[in-house]
């Protein structure tokens, strides 16, 4: 498969495999979303999966609502191969709910804790 760089309409910036590419689609297979910060000391790259919290590994994204599709630097493969290396590694493992195992957090982990699940756990959200 080639590896691919898009630029969205929303902006964003998306590496990813694609598996195919057609006058509609664009399907790609394991898209992360690079995010750049400029800094006193130059650029800093920080990548995420495109989609998270799901399983799936196959989008399609519709030509319409992609401004750039074009092939990435070597660097940017490099790039992208290492983050995906980085994210295969990566094992979620979930935090035991007891009392006991929550006072164990430090207090900033305690915090993106409890903003996780208040995000998610929202059961009074109404969608008009």
């Amino acid at each position: 498969m080639q590896i691919v760089y898009l630029k969205l309409v929303t902006g964003e910036d998306i590496i990813a495999y694609a598996e195919s590419v057609d006058e509609e689609y664009v399907h790609v297979h394991k898209p992360i979303t690079i995010h750049t910060k400029n800094t006193e000391r130059g650029a800093i790259l920080r990548s995420t999966q495109w989609i998270p919290f799901t399983e799936q590994n196959d989008f399609p994204i519709k030509r319409k609502n992609i401004v750039i599709l074009s092939n990435p630097s070597r660097d940017m493969e490099d790039y992208y191969h290492e983050t995906l290396d980085i994210l295969d590694d990566m094992i979620l493992e979930p935090i035991d709910p007891s009392q006991e195992q929550l006072d164990k957090l430090d207090p900033e982990d305690r915090e993106a804790y409890d903003a996780f699940f208040e995000l998610y756990a929202n059961n009074e959200v109404k969608v008009h």
